[in-house]
Order: structure tokens, then sequence, then C-alpha cells
């Protein structure tokens, strides 16, 4: 009975030209595997063309490439999104700067706190808040003390009412 298990687990002799060709047509296989797919399509990002190009010549949708991306090069993922934010901002500011009138200001505006929100959510590191502690104490020093005297006059009038 053993033997009659072990041969069904067995594989058949065309196993990895199958694997292979089942493959093929995978995003990473077709990219060199995981990592390396993640690499390439990170310079690509970084070279300027947005995911959803990289995805309509990859002829795959956009979550698989962030999928793809946050699980096998999260650190790279999140690197290339701060320079990109960091190069958007710039150029935020410099549309503010030139700005002739109050609606190119406006959305000038918009866009540098939409990559300023950006920073802080993939770099909290450099441009999030820094987290403040902050501790209270309160002393309440003879209204303290009066209180406990006052629960413990309590106490005792209940102790005796409940032995009577």
């Amino acid at each position: 009975m053993a033997n009659e298990n072990h041969s069904a687990l067995a594989r058949p002799p065309n196993w990895a030209v199958g694997l292979a060709k089942m493959n093929a047509g995978k995003l990473t296989s077709r990219l060199g595997g995981a990592q390396e797919a993640a690499a390439k399509i990170i310079d690509r990002y970084l070279d300027g063309e947005s995911i959803q190009e990289i995805a309509d010549d990859l002829h795959c949708s956009n979550e698989r490439i962030y999928v793809l991306l946050c699980q096998h090069a999260p650190e790279a993922w999140r690197k290339a999104q701060t320079g990109k934010a960091l190069r958007k901002l710039e150029e935020a500011e410099i549309k503010l700067e030139t700005a002739e009138d109050g609606i190119r200001i406006g959305s000038a505006r918009e866009q540098a706190r939409l990559q300023c929100w950006r920073l802080e959510r993939v770099a909290r590191h450099l441009y999030g808040s820094a987290e403040v502690a902050l501790t209270v104490a309160v002393n309440v020093g003879e209204i303290g003390e009066r209180i406990r005297i006052l629960e413990g006059e309590l106490l005792t009038k209940v102790d005796a009412k409940s032995e009577t």
C-alpha cells in the first residue's frame, strides 16, 4: 500500500518541461524571476514610467505589479517611492514659485501637500512627525489624603451596619 501511494506522488518524467510551459507566460518568468522582475520594474519606475505604463507593456494588472513589489522588494520599492515623491515635491515648489495666478498657486500647493503626505508615509523616519511621549503627574495633596480618610470612615460604617 505504501508503494502505491509513493508511486502516485512520483513526478512524471516530463514534469519540469510542463511546469516551465505552465509558468512561461507569468510575469516573473518573463522577467527572470521575482527578484529580477521587481528590480526591472523599479528601474523603469525610476526612469519616469508610471506603474500603469509598465503594466500595459507587460500585459498584466497594476495590482499584480504592486503585489510583486511589496512581496519581493519592499525596501527598494519604498526607496523608489521616496525618490519619486521628492522629485514631484521639487517640481511643485518650482511651480509654486513661478505661478502667476491664484489657480496655479492653489494647484501647486495641493501637489506639494500630496507629496509631503506621501513622504510622511514612505519615509516616516525622515519626514514624519517625531513621536512625543507625554507624562502627566497629578498631585492631589491634601484632597487625596482627605478622600482616603473619608473612604476609611465609610467602610467602617458599612461594616458596622452589616454586623447589626
